[in-house]
């Protein structure tokens, strides 16, 4: 397999764009509208028909299809898989969060939804394990981890 190289891929290409803080990966829009996300001379996406992609700089990575639903990968596996997520986003000490079709955030850690039953307009995530979420009347709600 080649490597891709922005070189490689200037001709065909609408745009280019490296990611600052994200070792390195880059992306490249062809004239169909395709995002393509390279690391390490890898395309990430290959075979994916991606309107918007995102690199983190903790090496999680997001695209999103025709249909505008979202999707999160870490380490080559799809965490929101067999999920309608309309938007996702991957904290640096890797909890990550997904927004449903009806606007609900869910917050979730080591695999396990933090938000079960709860409605939250808005969540945020602490490195020390804290988390917050906002109610749809506009009110935060702080969770404390025991420590």
């Amino acid at each position: 397999m080649r490597k891709i190289t922005k070189e490689r891929v200037k001709g065909a290409s609408v745009s280019i764009y490296t990611y600052p803080h994200c070792g390195g990966d880059w992306e490249w829009r062809d004239r169909y509208g395709n995002y393509h996300l390279i690391r390490d001379g890898i395309e990430l996406t290959e075979g994916l028909e991606a309107k918007y992609v995102y690199s983190y700089p903790n090496r999680d990575w997001e695209w999103q299809d025709r249909s505008s639903n979202c999707h999160l990968v870490r380490d080559g596996i799809e965490l929101t898989q067999g999920l309608t997520a309309k938007q996702v986003y991957s904290y640096p000490h890797s909890d990550w969060e997904w927004k449903d079709r009806f606007e609900n955030v869910h917050l979730i850690r080591d695999g396990n939804e933090l938000t079960v039953g709860i409605e939250a307009k808005e969540v945020q995530s602490y490195p020390h394990g804290d988390w917050e979420w906002l109610d749809r009347s506009g009110k935060w709600h702080r969770m404390e981890v025991e420590r």
